[in-house]
Parts: structure tokens; sequence; C-alpha cells
């Protein structure tokens, strides 16, 4: 919070900061030691930049990687507020109904969304005066999802020879294991 505008930070860079703790409507953050002493902040260079890490409604709620980029899988839109800045509601997989906060500085009109379509947001998980928030960095953090994709927890719930979908990045290449085999 209160990073100066000479810190000329993009996603990637790697930082050293030196800052105080300090609480900002119920969300921890480093902050400004006084109101005229900003937090210090020391580019190291460029790191990896963090791939999201897909997340359920429930998990979600708990705020358990709050702070971090995450991903809600195939979502459904519920409502949408307006404004400059606006909420959209939407629907998880696993049954919660949970607020995306869109600021005006990403350049994502309200009427770039539509009540019932299936899509996917990345951003960073925080809250805001107690309601649990994920908020997009860009317009390119929220793509088309695929309608009726179940988490893979909600897929090992099935009974024996029902079809699901299910969507996941492989983490062991066929052939690994045996030759028909992957895991996801």
């Amino acid at each position: 919070f209160n990073v100066p505008s000479s810190a000329d930070l993009e996603v990637g860079d790697s930082v050293h900061v030196t800052a105080a703790i300090d609480w900002f409507n119920g969300e921890l953050e480093l902050g400004r030691f006084s109101s005229t002493s900003p937090p210090i902040i020391e580019k190291l260079g460029t790191g990896a930049t963090p791939q999201p890490r897909t997340i359920s409604g429930a998990q979600f709620e708990s705020r358990v990687f709050e702070g971090q980029l995450v991903r809600l899988a195939n979502v459904t839109v519920d409502s949408i507020g307006s404004g400059s800045s606006y909420r959209v509601w939407v629907n998880t997989a696993d049954g919660e109904r949970v607020q995306i906060r869109v600021e005006s500085a990403i350049g994502m009109p309200s009427s770039s969304w539509t009540v019932g379509d299936v899509v996917n947001v990345v951003g960073a998980l925080s809250h805001f005066r107690g309601t649990v928030q994920l908020e997009p960095r860009s317009a390119a953090d929220v793509t088309p999802g695929t309608a009726g994709v179940q988490t893979i927890a909600d897929a090992r719930a099935v009974a024996l020879d029902e079809t699901v979908v299910v969507e996941g990045v492989v983490t062991v290449a066929q052939g690994t294991y045996r030759n028909d085999n992957i895991y996801i």
C-alpha cells in the first residue's frame, strides 16, 4: 500500500520491501511508516511470473489463499453491478456465490459481462470490509469457461460408470508409468 510511483514495478519484478505492518478495512497489508514516509521498495530484478492457483468456492470463502494470484474456473455469472468500479457475482461449481471486484483502472466495462455466461477469472484474492473478493488485473484475466466442468474433488464423489468432465494441468506425462496413463 502507498507504493511510490517512482518504484516503476511490473508483474514479474522481484522486490525487497521494508514497510510497517498495518490493517486497512480488515485486510493486513504492508504500508507506509507515517503519512510522509512510504514503504521502501528495492527492485532486485525479474523473477518468474507467478501462475494462478485454481481454487474452489469453499477455498475462496475460507481466504486460505488470500493475497495470492488465484483462478476461479467455470463459474457462472449471476449478477452484474454498475459504475466505473463495480462488482460481479458468480456461482462456483461447489455452490458458493462469490464476488468479483472490477476496478475502473483495468478498463473492463460492466457490459463485458453477461448473466448466465460461464467464465474463468484470474485475480488477487482479497477482502474489503469483511467481504471476500477476487480482483482481476486486466480484461485478459476473464476468459470463456466450459459449461458442465466439475472440480476433480466433485468428480471423485460421482458413482462408478457415471460420466464426468474435468479440467486440469498434466503433472505426469503419458508413458511415464504406463503408456495409457496421465495425471492431472
